[in-house]
């Protein structure tokens, strides 16, 4: 799904939602002596799939379901000056799983899981390190419907040994908290972190990424 989606082939249904989108962004500048006022802007290829896995509708019209959302973040390198092709280079492929219920009149999701994997497609690049962590912010909901505020977090992931293709998942055991999706409730949920690569020895970019609901 994921090579059809590349090639323009959205498979859109009532259960499956496929989006890509191709967006620049500022690199984060490298500090202190290898500062440069030289803004580089990275080109990333975003590739979302959204699935439900089961779904329940009760009579008041509540809703219990499970889903996942699988995001690949694909880095072109930088686009300054033609430094590098236009073509994937690295990038990072996320998966988040979650339960999802109807509860203080909103959708909401609880993230149960999720799993990264550090990609490759041109062997002239390489990721040099990958940071990630998964959090719960602002209003939310327990199972039981009471209000629940406090955040969550998981321990933050730090990785400078990169082995590609080699996903490494997590669980939430400790979130007890669902978050409204779709509305202006100050809330938040998912995963953010950032990775770094190069092309040889050539000067470091970094893209920060916010996977979140």
């Amino acid at each position: 799904m994921f090579q059809k989606a590349l090639a323009g082939e959205l498979v859109n249904n009532e259960h499956t939602q496929v989006y890509v989108t191709v967006t620049e962004s500022d690199s984060e500048q490298p500090q202190g002596l290898l500062s440069t006022t030289e803004e580089d802007k990275v080109e990333i290829t975003k590739v979302e799939i959204h699935k439900v896995l089961s779904e329940e509708v009760f009579p008041n019209g509540d809703v219990i379901s499970k889903g996942e959302s699988e995001v690949t973040l694909l880095a072109a390198g930088s686009l300054s000056e033609d430094k590098y092709p236009a073509s994937s280079s690295v990038g990072v492929r996320i998966k988040l799983d979650y339960d999802g219920q109807s509860l203080g009149g909103f959708s909401t999701r609880k993230l149960t899981r999720y799993t990264v994997t550090p990609l490759r497609s041109d062997i002239a690049f390489s990721m040099t390190s990958l940071e990630y962590q998964a959090a719960n912010f602002g209003t939310g909901w327990k199972a039981d419907g009471t209000m629940y505020v406090a955040s969550e977090y998981m321990p933050k992931q730090q990785i400078t040994s990169i082995v590609y293709n080699s996903p490494m998942s997590l669980t939430t055991n400790n979130f007890v908290k669902y978050t409204p999706i779709n509305s202006d409730v100050i809330a938040s949920s998912g995963v953010t972190g950032k990775f770094s690569y190069r092309r040889g020895s050539g000067s470091i970019l970094t893209h920060q990424f916010d996977l979140s609901w």
